[in-house]
């Protein structure tokens, strides 16, 4: 309602109509719980009464079959539409020449009969429809918690698939896990979390070995930690081990240094990294977004407190986080061929050749109203409220949603019993489609999948191969991933393809900090700011990121070399003239139709023409043989000449340490050179060519725990 106040403010229909322009559907408002309003829909013709009107009824995506039962649906919310208010029609009529399939409503004795049953059509349309994959299919539900029944089926059949869309990181299992190994080692008589971490897969402790504690746990009245501590279980007392370790760094490493360990540790990835499913790779994908949000609060807290958080901290925050409803989305793949589960709200805009709306009984689809706490009185609201039942309207809008995502297959399902001692009623907007309720009873589900092949037995199903990540096709690549290729392909596929987390690197945290210092020191002489070494300092401190190192002593020592760099690099630079043109400069282009960016950090223009491009390095310095040889100002050259439109004459590392500068150039032929070895790259990833080339990097490479080759020494 705030927002329409804000555009008939910004727009008065005083204006004319031709200063304003809207778009929606009535029928698809869908985001009543987050403030959206259908009455700005509805009353916009009668604040604009002189607006043009079209109304678009053309429909490229689904088959007549399937708009028509969907319109006699959402004809239930007569009066309160845009047709009856305007006397108009919003019949959709398909554009499509394929008369598609009839919707089906299929009604099965339980949740179990449901589930397979659309798992056994699933294989069936597969296996008649080639045009079709994984990838055309989607799980469609009211709630995310009625997908877990389907998500363990699909997992038991091994179909590829994924969550879409849905809010949940902290809800997946590898998140809960690592959450309760912190809360353990703060707190180990936290039962509960103690019993989850007992239960990670990786650490292979005997489900009778965990019974056993927690019956005498429970007969003894004694704490499970200390039954635990006194288990002759060896992989317990390794448990143990890793807990109290991690009990005497809670102050004296970072959050994300002692999580990692934590991870590290247990072997957590061990099975994830082992078979490389779709459903593995989410996980792995999961905990490296965790452990990036753990890395946002540490930067946060010392942003706000100029001190060093604690796992405590921590735990705190992610807690109060949770509670206050915050649950970002997990993991996503796209275009990768996997069955998509999702909500429907999660669905809208999204379509698919085959879609099943499952669970479609009363109090799951529509779902009960749950009035507010506290109720506010209809005098107070100020949008126009419908004449009919808003809830029942709004879940309405809903159901319409769902089954508009269909474009060929369009499949409704129900159960009698979800485990409860009454049997459960059709949705009632079943009955408003006008299809008819198909009954399918148990032993014809038998049949049926005998018939398709569901459970092992022959049929005419594709192999479903998918399971395995086997596209490899970067949308993208950086300087960063070409070198990680040409040092080791293999690291390269656990960094960049599987995406497994790493520990924080303290050059990499120092390196960003003197990165956004300087590049804020150069903005502000660019705007002709007088910015004195006292102010780059302060600057310095509040980019300063203290993730990654050993020990409070050595991020203090780093602090200070960083200091000392700065005042050194302020005495170099405050009398230059020379203004910079372009500051942590990002380009983009394609080579072969891959695209390649980077990000320049200082672009100078040089007396003569032409530019000077200066990367900034806080490493150890090179000579001028070593220089000449680097590839990444190969690349960066190539961008400043083809997205950026300069010249790069001079190209320069400046070792902001030493304060040396060391620059080179290059010719056209070795730029080309360079753009060759893209396209050679680029080939051998889609073609999944990852041979391990192990050698001296294997001593700092990240992965080199789980690497086999480094762990032989090969």
């Amino acid at each position: 309602y705030a927002q329409y106040i804000l555009i008939k403010k910004l727009c008065p229909e005083s204006m004319g109509n031709r200063s304003l322009l809207v778009v929606g559907d009535d029928s698809q408002s869908i985001y009543k719980f987050r403030g959206a309003a259908v009455s700005n829909i509805l009353d916009f013709m009668k604040d604009y009464p002189k607006a043009e009107m079209v109304t678009l009824i053309q429909n490229y995506r689904s088959t007549q079959k399937i708009l028509d039962p969907a319109y006699k649906l959402i004809q239930n919310n007569n009066p309160d539409t845009l047709e009856s208010k305007l006397n108009i029609s919003k019949q959709l009529v398909s554009e499509l020449s394929e008369k598609g399939e009839t919707p089906k409503i299929v009604k099965l004795e339980t949740l179990e009969d449901e589930v397979d049953f659309v798992i056994s059509k699933i294989f069936e349309i597969l296996g008649t429809e080639p045009q079709y994959t994984f990838k055309d299919i989607a799980i469609l539900a009211r709630a995310n918690n009625h997908l877990d029944a389907f998500v363990m089926a699909l997992r038991r059949n091994g179909v590829p698939y994924q969550l879409v869309g849905n809010r949940g990181l902290y809800d997946r299992d590898e998140v809960r896990d690592v959450l309760a190994c912190a809360r353990v080692v703060i707190n180990p008589g936290d039962a509960i979390s103690l019993y989850r971490v007992l239960n990670i897969e990786a650490l292979h402790i005997d489900y009778g070995q965990i019974s056993s504690l927690l019956s005498s746990s429970r007969i003894e009245k004694v704490d499970l930690w200390e039954l635990v501590k006194k288990s002759d279980n060896t992989q317990i007392q390794t448990l143990v081990a890793i807990i109290e370790t991690a009990q005497k760094n809670i102050t004296k490493m970072t959050p994300a240094e002692l999580v990692f360990s934590l991870v590290k540790a247990v072997n957590y990835l061990e099975p994830f990294t082992s078979d490389e499913t779709v459903e593995n790779q989410l996980s792995i994908k999961n905990l490296n977004i965790f452990l990036k949000k753990v890395q946002a609060f540490e930067f946060s807290y010392h942003s706000e407190t100029k001190e060093i958080p604690t796992l405590i901290d921590m735990v705190d925050y992610f807690d109060l986080t949770i509670e206050a409803g915050d649950n970002p989305a997990q993991a996503e793949f796209e275009d990768i061929d996997t069955v998509n589960l999702l909500t429907v709200h999660a669905s809208k805009g999204l379509e698919f050749p085959v879609v099943f709306l499952v669970n479609t009984v009363s109090d799951r689809f529509p779902t009960r109203n749950q009035k507010d706490v506290i109720m506010i009185p209809d005098s107070l609201i100020k949008e126009t409220l419908p004449t009919g039942d808003e809830h029942i309207q709004e879940e309405r809008r809903l159901f319409y949603v769902a089954a508009t995502r269909a474009k060929k297959y369009l499949y409704f399902t129900l159960a009698n019993n979800y485990g409860g001692k009454r049997d459960k009623h059709p949705s009632g907007f079943l009955e408003e489609t006008g299809l008819p309720i198909l009954e399918v009873s148990q032993d014809e589900m038998k049949n049926e999948n005998r018939q398709v092949g569901l459970f092992g037995a022959e049929g005419g199903f594709r192999d479903p191969s998918a399971n395995k990540i086997n596209d490899f096709v970067p949308k993208f690549l950086s300087y960063s991933q070409i070198d990680m290729y040409q040092t080791c392909p293999l690291q390269y596929k656990y960094k960049y393809i599987l995406s497994i987390p790493t520990k924080p690197s303290y050059a990499l945290s120092f390196g960003i900090t003197i990165h956004d210092t300087l590049k804020e020191f150069h903005q502000r002489l660019a705007f002709n700011e007088s910015v004195g070494i006292d102010e780059l300092l302060t600057i310095y401190e509040k980019y300063w990121q203290p993730l990654g190192y050993e020990s409070d002593k050595h991020r203090k020592l780093r602090f200070d070399d960083g200091k000392k760099l700065l005042e050194r690099y302020y005495e170099e630079n405050k009398s230059s003239e020379v203004l910079p043109i372009g500051l942590e400069k990002s380009f983009n282009v394609y080579i072969n139709g891959t695209k390649f960016y980077g990000k320049i950090d200082r672009i100078d223009p040089l007396p003569d023409g032409g530019v000077e491009i200066i990367d900034y390095k806080t490493g150890t310095p090179k000579n001028q043989k070593e220089v000449d040889k680097d590839a990444q100002v190969s690349f960066y050259a190539i961008g400043v000449k083809e997205a950026l439109k300069m010249d790069p004459k001079k190209l320069t590392y400046y070792f902001v340490e030493s304060g040396d500068k060391i620059s080179t150039t290059r010719t056209q032929v070795q730029l080309d050179e360079k753009k060759a070895e893209v396209v050679e790259i680029v080939s051998k990833i889609k073609s999944g060519e990852f041979t391990a080339t192990p050698g001296k990097h294997c001593e700092w490479c990240d992965y080199r725990e789980i690497c086999p080759y480094a762990k032989k020494g090969i």
